[in-house]
């Protein structure tokens, strides 16, 4: 027993420490076993040998026998009793790391990082800010400060996510900064290592130079999937084959990538088939329907096992868009109640539901659910513009009303409450169907010129839709066919 991995624990822990493994051994969350008291005695008994830790004191039939006097020996037992009070003490041990006062920066950091991942961002914020300012005054040169700061950044630049409504930068060039120099410090300081012990002992050279992105796309396979997703954003012009191809190369590895590194680079794609349908690349809506359909059967837009609100409307729009309404129905019934946060008013299902209707043709039915008096401005924006679509189909005198309303609604509170990006784009929407509106019927020419400027144009909304509506003007059936 004395060379037990138990002992080589029990050895490192300072005598002065001994009277609160004491405690902790029959206290919670430690001493919920039943075995509580047993372990505390074990523990004492081990102790009391220290330093020496004499073999013949801790042979193990003579512990055993302090720990059950008047009993026989059971094979095992012992050994049982010695794993569950190592992994006792190696909780204690890690948990008074853990908060130890050198670690005090990791700990307030790691506490952030929980107020960020339970929703509690505000709070985030302002702790990161307070903990930032206390470190203003603590600059002296190490290679852990660096490493402190690297991991302040990071999660700085996630504080920026979550709260991100204007594609600012996202803290991603600080973040880069900090980086390099992380990196550069950590990699010239090794090498001094390295070339220190050169000096005494002949050792080949490192020759980093040499190393390029293809050596190490070789070693690891998320740096060559980031490589080959990075060379797709670089290109001026991609096709969405070229989407799909990168998709693929993460269906055949997905074994070897945990299931957050698969979202982390399934984001990737799904951002950037969104942004090149939203600059009019109405090619990429299959491969973006494919990766969304793949997505939600994976289970990728769920979190504690409930999907994400933003999800549920981003995967109905693009199956309207993509045409495929049997399964736009089927998602929006299927996870009504399962919206990650609760849907108590019924604002997301309903928002669904009267894309659904619209799309079938079924106006009256799609005003009656659609929800414009929700203050969610991710719905209210959405909502607003479908009601405009809907009133425009039934030709309704409300039109320009509506037209109006909505044009002061983004006036009044557009940039309070979305990106500016999307603001514009629906600005672009009511100025494109204005134009629309005022254009006189079976113009043909009319009609290729608005379909030409829809084209052109790079930021609005349901630009699909305002095709169809400038074809109907009087465009040939060839063209018209080629708006959907």
């Amino acid at each position: 027993m004395v060379n037990s991995y138990l002992v080589e624990i029990v050895r490192s822990i300072p005598a002065q420490e001994w009277g609160k493994v004491n405690l902790m051994l029959v206290s919670q969350p430690f001493g919920a076993s039943r075995n509580g008291e047993i372990l505390q005695h074990l523990f004492r008994i081990v102790c009391f040998e220290a330093p020496t830790f004499a073999e013949e004191k801790l042979d193990k039939k003579v512990v055993y026998a302090q720990l059950f006097p008047q009993q026989t020996w059971v094979p095992g037992k012992l050994d049982k009793l010695m794993v569950e009070l190592g992994r006792q003490l190696k909780q204690y041990i890690l948990i008074s790391r853990f908060l130890s006062q050198s670690n005090e920066s990791n700990v307030t950091l790691d506490w952030i990082i929980w107020m960020i991942e339970n929703g509690m961002v505000d709070r985030a914020t302002v702790a990161m800010h307070k903990f930032r300012k206390e470190l203003e005054h603590q600059q002296l040169e190490s290679l852990e400060a660096y490493e402190l700061k690297l991991r302040i950044s990071k999660i700085v630049h996630d504080l920026h996510s979550y709260k991100n409504k204007n594609y600012d930068e996202l803290y991603i060039p600080e973040f880069l900064d900090d980086l390099e120099l992380f990196y550069r410090n950590f990699k010239v300081d090794f090498q001094n290592r390295y070339i220190s012990i050169q000096k005494v002992k002949p050792l080949p050279d490192l020759n980093l130079e040499q190393r390029d992105d293809a050596f190490y796309a070789s070693k690891s396979l998320f740096y060559s999937i980031s490589l080959q997703i990075e060379t797709l954003l670089k290109k001026p012009t991609i096709h969405p084959d070229e989407v799909l191809a990168i998709f693929q190369i993460l269906e055949k590895n997905e074994h070897r990538l945990t299931k957050q590194t698969l979202w982390h680079f399934l984001v990737f794609l799904r951002s950037l088939c969104s942004i090149l349908l939203d600059n009019g690349r109405l090619d990429i809506i299959p491969v973006l329907l494919h990766i969304s359909k793949d997505n939600l059967e994976r289970g990728l837009f769920f979190y504690h096992g409930l999907l994400i609100p933003n999800a549920y409307l981003n995967i109905i729009q693009i199956a309207v868009k993509g045409n495929d309404l049997e399964w736009a129905i089927e998602v929006t019934e299927k996870y009504k109640d399962l919206i990650f946060g609760g849907d108590k008013d019924r604002h997301y299902y309903r928002l669904n539901k009267a894309h659904c209707l619209f799309e079938a043709g079924q106006y009256e039915e799609a005003l009656a659910v659609v929800p414009i008096e929700s203050l969610h401005h991710v719905i209210v924006g959405i909502a607003r513009r479908l009601e405009v679509k809907i009133y425009f189909e039934m030709k309704s005198e409300l039109m320009e009303y509506k037209l109006m309303a909505f044009r002061k609604y983004l006036e009044r509170t557009g940039l309070k409450t979305v990106s500016s990006r999307v603001n514009q784009m629906n600005i672009g929407f009511l100025n494109i169907l204005k134009q629309i509106i005022q254009s006189p019927q079976l113009d043909s020419r009319r009609a290729q010129q608005l379909l030409e400027r829809i084209q052109k144009k790079k930021l609005v909304s349901d630009r699909l839709w305002l095709m169809k509506k400038a074809a109907e003007l009087g465009l040939p059936p060839n063209i018209s066919k080629g708006g959907n």
